[in-house]
């Protein structure tokens, strides 16, 4: 850790403490006090009073002194030798230098974990700091890249938006242009262009499937005269009431043109002679009943109906067109306002 004390460090440390220690207790057992010395004190004047010291022999076995007290001088200190080491004061030395030198091992041992604890704790702080650095400039482009992150998708998200209404424009605009193409303006049925497409397309699928498809032509009787009376703003009313209850009373499956001026044609796939008869006796009924304001006056009209069915009145499109024409021509020489169907079916 940088400056600081390691472990190897202090145990480098730990035997030159030892060694300093066993110096210590060897000086203090050669050359340390074998005793305390003890000065007499005069009882009159309470001052230290000049000695002598008096060796007795204490060895074991040597001869004994036998020397009266009183035939001392004056002040003599009888001191006795002890008789081994372990007599003497200096066992309580060396204990103590050993006490002393663990005390100082113990503070050294306590210094250099106490270097060690601060240098470690200075450290840490410095990696804290460091860290908290790191953490606070990591977190600063984390937000400046998530502001440009969601800056980008928002442009995105509003380019895409703005592509998809300019889709949505434009698919409407292409149906818009597909209906106009598709559509007669004046009455809203299908045009001829769709009639001729529906045809080849139908009498393809009833030639794989084996199923009818009829033909139903439809015009509007004296209607010449309507115009010619009224004038063609009535007749354009006429056309448009006309073409307005051909789509509201014809199946989801049949498809409603206008084929020219005042004629029309409607195609029923899969419905079969009887059926389509029907159903077109029900359609002229509508129309002779259908009535127009017109100004002060009431607008009315009825038609002449042609039945033609594939594959019995003509095997393409061209053949059951004229047979359905030529069924139409039939009900108006017989008195208009009727349907026929054409007489000259090959199955």
């Amino acid at each position: 850790m940088g400056n600081s004390w390691t472990t190897a460090q202090f145990c480098r440390l730990v035997p030159a403490a030892k060694w300093i220690s066993r110096l210590l207790l060897v000086g203090l057992a050669l050359f340390g006090p074998a005793g305390p010395t003890v000065a007499p004190v005069n009882a009159q004047t309470a001052q230290p009073t000049p000695t002598r010291e008096v060796d007795v022999p204490s060895t074991p076995g040597a001869p004994e002194w036998n020397i009266p007290i009183s035939a001392l001088p004056p002040g003599s200190i009888v001191k006795r030798r002890p008789y081994s080491f372990w007599e003497s004061d200096r066992p309580q030395g060396i204990a103590a230098s050993a006490g002393y030198a663990g005390l100082l091992l113990l503070v050294v041992y306590l210094a250099v974990l106490t270097r060690q604890l601060n240098s470690a704790r200075l450290e840490l702080s410095q990696l804290n700091a460091s860290l908290e650095a790191q953490v606070r400039d990591r977190t600063a482009e984390l937000i400046a890249a998530n502001t440009a992150l969601t800056a980008e998708v928002s442009e995105r998200q509003r380019a895409e938006d703005a592509l998809h209404q300019q889709l949505d424009e434009t698919r409407k605009l292409q149906e818009q242009l597909r209906e106009q193409s598709i559509r007669d303006p004046l009455t809203g049925m299908f045009n001829r262009r769709f009639m001729q497409e529906t045809l080849d397309r139908e009498l393809a699928r009833s030639t794989r499937d084996q199923c009818p498809v009829a033909i139903v032509m439809l015009d509007l009787d004296h209607f010449k005269d309507l115009n010619d009376s009224h004038g063609h703003m009535a007749g354009d009313l006429v056309l448009q009431a006309m073409g307005e209850l051909l789509r509201g009373k014809t199946r989801r499956n049949d498809v409603a043109c206008r084929f020219g001026g005042e004629e029309c044609v409607i195609i029923m796939p899969g419905v079969p002679l009887d059926i389509v008869t029907r159903r077109a006796d029900e359609l002229r009924a509508a129309l002779a009943n259908l009535r127009i304001p017109f100004g002060g006056s009431t607008l009315q009209t009825t038609a002449s109906v042609g039945v033609a069915v594939f594959p019995g009145h003509g095997k393409d499109v061209d053949t059951l067109l004229r047979a359905a024409d030529e069924a139409m021509y039939t009900a108006k020489q017989a008195g208009r306002d009727r349907v026929v169907v054409n007489p000259s079916a090959s199955a």
